[in-house]
């Protein structure tokens, strides 16, 4: 599990991630996370769909800095998952990078927990799957999925220039 303070909003306290694999509850998460369960407490994505670290940070940037002017979802945790977008359908967007209920490779976020040790914690209760080290995203990664999402040339090859990319129309949403 990785923990960081967002520069941009270090008064928000810690943002921490985990990359969860063999997960065998994701149809549970799934319908969770659809019927806005607050005791959940946890933004869940496809890692399929994850680039790496900085692609996670941008979202909680992101969602971060809109829960101080007007969220568009109904709490912070669903607006992490609506960052990864790169337009404002809400449902699509959900639909895109939330769980199946087939999912295995998990990337769980909790934003609000005072120490790495008691977020690590809660996720664990919530997730039934194997806590695995966030460098294995390389391998679980699916890069075509991810650059038609963004729609971003299949030529390009790249992982700094395609994540370039991302950045541009995640933070271009909406504009």
């Amino acid at each position: 599990m990785e923990s960081y303070i967002l520069e941009l909003n270090p008064e928000r306290g810690p943002v921490h991630f985990a990359l969860f694999q063999n997960v065998e509850n994701a149809s549970e998460l799934r319908q969770r996370f659809s019927n806005l369960d607050l005791d959940l407490g946890l933004s869940l994505i496809d890692a399929s769909l994850v680039m790496n670290r900085f692609h996670i940070l941008l979202a909680l940037t992101r969602a971060v800095h809109d829960e101080q002017i007007k969220l568009k979802t109904n709490h912070i945790h669903s607006e992490v998952a609506f960052s990864f977008g790169i337009n404002n359908n809400i449902g699509k967007t959900f639909k895109t990078f939330g769980l199946k209920d087939n999912t295995k490779d998990v990337i769980v976020i909790r934003i609000g927990s005072s120490s790495a040790e008691e977020a690590e914690a809660y996720m664990k209760e919530r997730v039934k799957g194997d806590l695995a080290p966030f460098d294995h995203i390389t391998s679980l990664r699916d890069v075509e999925s991810i650059k038609k999402i963004y729609q971003v040339d299949q030529q390009v090859q790249d992982e700094k220039e395609i994540m370039a990319l991302i950045s541009g129309s995640m933070a271009l949403k909406g504009h």
